[in-house]
């Protein structure tokens, strides 16, 4: 598991939230960012309860681009010299929180950025030689933090081996992401660290609901009962999107899109275009258009 946190470094578009403030990811915090990986690095991820081998962690805080090319090529090397069970998947993930380039929604790091395809080369340079599957889940809370999956989606679909299974990221194509005051944390990695409504203590819910402690009652229902927990927060600006085992995309409260039967003819234009039509597609398939 790569896990990085890298603070925005341009002025911060605020707005209002669900409640109070909210900053965009241009001007992230970093004790904020922090909190965000560190959040996600709190459960081991065990895939159906199985792990053959301890899991790798490697954690940077404001890397530079070599840095974090640095750190890929080391964990791969790990991966690699493990005597992984013939026909048994690798597993790398990438926890990424910071501010993500417009353009393309490459992760920007402290003298540069690296994009999808950046990322996809950077695993395929160095995992060529393995028979095994690696399958690449990535997290993302991040500015047009689809932009990056699309990127990488594109430039991995003729792979067979390195390609992205289980990935979430925080905003659409078109979309900011942004970061609140009230829970120290991005819109999206508080959510999707929240899920459910197991955090929840019903006693103190109640006893805000009486108070009318508007905190604590966004912090409790996000999690419960709204399908759509980060546009919630974030008064509709942001929407998360989830790629599922690798190929079914699925925007949280809206529509779908499968993506099985156009691998070898995605388009970064045809996803976007997608995506676009998905957002207010609310729980129906939306067709790819080659």
């Amino acid at each position: 598991m790569l896990s990085i946190a890298s603070p925005g470094g341009d002025e911060a578009e605020e707005c209002d939230a669900l409640l109070g403030r909210m900053r965009c990811r241009a001007g992230a915090k970093l004790k904020y960012v922090t909190n965000d990986i560190e959040k996600f690095g709190e459960d081991t991820p065990t895939y159906g309860g199985y792990l053959q081998d301890t899991p790798i962690f490697n954690r940077l805080i404001a890397p530079t681009t070599s840095q974090v090319l640095n750190s890929i090529r080391e964990t791969v090397e790990c991966l690699l010299q493990r005597k992984a069970t013939p026909g048994r998947k690798n597993v790398f993930n990438l926890i990424y929180a910071g501010h993500g380039r417009p353009s393309d929604g490459a992760l920007e790091l402290s003298d540069g950025a690296l994009s999808g395809e950046d990322f996809y080369h950077a695993l395929v340079e160095n995992y060529s030689d393995c028979p095994n599957k690696l399958h690449v889940d990535i997290v993302l809370d991040s500015c047009y933090s689809a932009r990056f999956l699309i990127d990488f989606i594109v430039s991995s679909q003729a792979n067979e081996t390195v390609y992205g299974f289980d990935c979430n990221v925080s905003s659409l194509p078109d979309e900011k992401s942004y970061e609140m005051d009230f829970i120290e944390h991005g819109a999206f990695s508080f959510s999707l660290t929240h899920p459910g409504n197991s955090y929840v203590d019903a006693t103190e819910l109640a006893r805000a609901v009486d108070k009318q402690d508007l905190r604590t009652i966004v912090k409790s229902l996000q999690g419960i009962t709204v399908p759509n927990p980060v546009a919630f927060l974030t008064n509709g600006k942001q929407h998360s999107m989830e790629l599922i085992s690798g190929h079914h995309l699925s925007i949280h409260g809206a529509g779908s899109i499968e993506l099985s039967d156009h691998f070898g003819t995605l388009t970064h234009a045809g996803l976007a275009d997608a995506v676009a039509r998905a957002k207010f597609n609310y729980g129906r398939d939306t067709e790819y258009i080659s």
